[in-house]
């Protein structure tokens, strides 16, 4: 029987993390020989292991992204047929998302991390591992672009979102729910991904883009800070259908206005955001002035839409068309 051809790229994260003798505090020191040395299941595959880097999650940019995008490509070319990716839990989603706009080959890409370290109990980064090595294995996910694989279930990377702090079954797709489940080895899938949409690699990435969160009582202050600072991107986590206290409203309607791309989403964990009301502040009276309300990607997936897009040029009505999938 030939073995899967599959790459398996290291970017560091808690998968690649031991306890600091001197603190107790968990650091970056696995390499890959070390993490594929405790799943000896590797060997039902013919692997292609490269180390990318040691990042923690929150050390990953959207240029980070980018350059694992073309080494992922890298590998496919060399003749992988899936590539597995183990990153950081924080920012895990991110990239996935990043990576499943850029991807257009049928090749299953898989990101899997833990959310343990080696030396802890239960380390779940071996299992993890495997799962992901056989979901990009899997004849049926080709075409379905780039999926998360942690705690044994398969998650769109466009749905998928990192839900508690530390707990195994930490990602979740809150409003479609999983695509399957790895059972016994076995990739079962119950579903296939419900869309997807594609960008080309973009002439820059240095569009600065900022996110502003919504709390009773929110003013204008920041909102007008970050126009003034340069933001050429403004991402606003509304209350509710997408809501916001009418001073905050008057600053983020302002700066719309003056032609700053502004989107507009929810801190709610389910849901889109409409123009359902008309008071001051409502979401109606935010289109209205030209706020682009999102569809349901999470706020740091919608910055690094948004960061994208900037880079390939896209003017607010091109933009508009975009966050309209």
């Amino acid at each position: 029987m030939t073995r899967p051809n599959l790459a398996i790229i290291f970017t560091g994260g808690t998968i690649s993390m031991t306890h600091a003798a001197h603190d107790g505090s968990a650091v970056p020191t696995l390499g890959p020989d070390d993490i594929c040395s405790a799943v000896p299941q590797l060997h039902e595959f013919d692997l292609d292991v490269i180390e990318f880097s040691r990042l923690p999650g929150p050390h990953v940019t959207l240029e980070t992204m980018l350059a694992l995008h073309l080494e992922i490509q890298a590998a496919i070319k060399r003749g992988a047929r899936g590539v597995v990716v183990t990153h950081g839990t924080d920012t895990l989603e991110e990239t996935a998302f990043v990576l499943d706009i850029l991807h257009q080959g049928p090749e299953p890409i898989v990101l899997v991390g833990a959310m343990r370290t080696k030396d802890e109990l239960s380390w779940d980064g071996p299992v993890n591992l495997y799962a992901g090595c056989l979901v990009a294995a899997c004849e049926d996910l080709r075409g379905q672009g780039v999926v998360v694989v942690m705690n044994n279930t398969i998650n769109a990377a466009a749905e998928v979102t990192k839900s508690y702090t530390e707990a195994l079954d930490t990602f979740v797709s809150p409003e479609m729910g999983p695509l399957g489940i790895v059972d016994m080895h076995q990739v079962v899938f119950y579903r296939p991904r419900l869309r997807r949409f594609h960008l080309p690699m973009p002439s820059h990435t240095n569009a600065r883009v900022e996110v502003l969160y919504t709390t009773p009582g929110s003013d204008d202050v920041l909102v007008r800070a970050a126009a003034a600072a340069g933001a050429q991107g403004l991402v606003i986590i509304g209350l509710g259908r997408g809501n916001l206290p009418p001073a905050m409203a008057e600053a983020v309607i302002d700066v719309a206005r003056s032609g700053l791309p502004v989107v507009l989403t929810t801190r709610c964990w389910g849901g889109r955001v409409a123009p359902v009301y008309g008071y001051a502040g409502a979401g109606s009276t935010l289109r209205d002035a030209g706020v682009i309300l999102s569809p349901w990607f999470t706020p740091g997936k919608i910055k690094m839409l948004l960061m994208l897009a900037l880079g390939l040029g896209y003017d607010r009505e091109k933009l508009g068309r975009l966050f309209s999938v």
